[in-house]
């Protein structure tokens, strides 16, 4: 998930550009909604597939300055190895600010079949907008600023499904 990360930020900057001119009569905030599907082809075979869908509302101060977002993430997806299958439903409420962005509940959760679930990714981050550093995480969060998490996600997953 964390990989996609970084296209939906840039998908949430363009759906902020186009609610710019409903500013004029004096609207302060805007609801939004939108829908991607992407596949990853991890190294050792398995092939993530998954459909993310985001609600969320936009607000802005009197002046017409963005202020925030809050936004629902929704991760609908599954792996498929040599040797099977994983689902993976991701449920993630977001507050993106000008200068921080605040990932609250769950992140990856993987389960299928007799394995039962896998939860990778728990709890609250809080990091840096400008450069991805983390300024807060709960314990079993796995940080943006942190690629020896991701990899150690990756092997979890290539070793249960390769």
């Amino acid at each position: 998930m964390r990989r996609s990360f970084m296209s939906v930020a840039i998908a949430m900057a363009l759906t902020l550009a186009t609610v710019a001119p409903a500013l004029a009569g004096g609207t302060r905030s805007i609801r939004f909604d939108w829908s991607d599907h992407y596949t990853v082809a991890h190294s050792c075979g398995v092939i993530e597939d998954t459909t993310v869908t985001v609600r969320g509302t936009a607000f802005f101060d009197a002046s017409g300055a963005w202020v925030r977002d809050l936004i629902v993430f929704g991760f609908d997806g599954v792996y498929t190895g040599p040797t099977g299958a994983l689902a993976n439903r991701t449920r993630q409420t977001s507050e993106f600010t000008p200068t921080t962005a605040t990932l609250r509940g769950q992140g990856t959760f993987i389960h299928g079949g007799h394995i039962g679930a896998l939860v990778y990714d728990v709890g609250r981050l809080v990091f840096d907008r400008s450069d991805g550093s983390t300024l807060f995480a709960t314990p079993k969060v796995i940080r943006l600023d942190d690629p020896a998490a991701m990899e150690a996600l990756d092997e979890a997953l290539c070793g249960l499904l390769s």
